[in-house]
């Protein structure tokens, strides 16, 4: 099975992301892992004055929440997020966070595709 660290870009207070998180959660086929996926949220710039909710449903969530405090762009929003994928990541799935998934088992057929074509 590869193992898949899920990286998220954001900005903004708006909680697209945390609706997301919600969505990869519910539609995950957890039978076919061995351990949930890696998540990582990037934020690009949001002004600390509005990150509350954020931090709190990231420590809530088990959520590793990567703050940029400046806003540099998606390039940088995607090396963080690279750099900061545990060390034991195979694939890494880069997302922005007006993503939705809404079909049951969308990583296992991601997986299955990739492991079975070059």
């Amino acid at each position: 099975m590869l193992r898949f660290t899920i990286g998220i870009s954001t900005y903004g207070p708006i909680p697209r992301a945390e609706s997301l998180i919600r969505s990869l959660k519910q539609h995950l086929d957890k039978d076919y892992y061995d351990h949930f996926p890696c998540i990582l949220l990037c934020d690009d710039g949001t002004p600390e004055n509005l990150l509350g909710p954020r931090k709190l449903f990231c420590a809530r969530e088990g959520i590793k929440l990567v703050l940029h405090g400046d806003n540099r762009g998606i390039p940088a929003v995607w090396n963080s997020l690279k750099k900061n994928a545990p060390a034991e990541t195979e694939a890494l799935l880069i997302l922005s966070d007006g993503v939705r998934f809404v079909m049951p088992g969308w990583l296992t057929a991601l997986a299955y595709f990739l492991e079975q074509n070059q």
